[in-house]
């Protein structure tokens, strides 16, 4: 079960073990309106086009304690 806040732009989950961290389109953005982008006619169906206002890297985690390693699987 996790919290939302609203800060402008930003939104904030608080999870149990994390805060998420994303950063919303541009409200202000004279090519999207602040939708973000929208979908776009191909030859093989819509697409979406994402708008220029949002970042590549818009979503943070931020683990807010360590986890136990004990219990973790190993890859090999």
């Amino acid at each position: 079960m996790g919290r939302t806040i609203r800060i402008g732009r930003w939104e904030v989950d608080w999870h149990q073990r994390a805060l998420h961290i994303f950063r919303g389109p541009d409200p202000h953005c004279t090519r999207c309106a602040g939708t973000g982008g929208g979908w776009i006619p191909t030859g093989h169906g819509p697409d979406w086009d994402g708008c220029a206002c949002l970042d590549d890297i818009r979503t943070w985690r931020l683990p807010l304690w360590r986890r136990n390693h004990r219990y973790e699987e190993k890859p090999f």
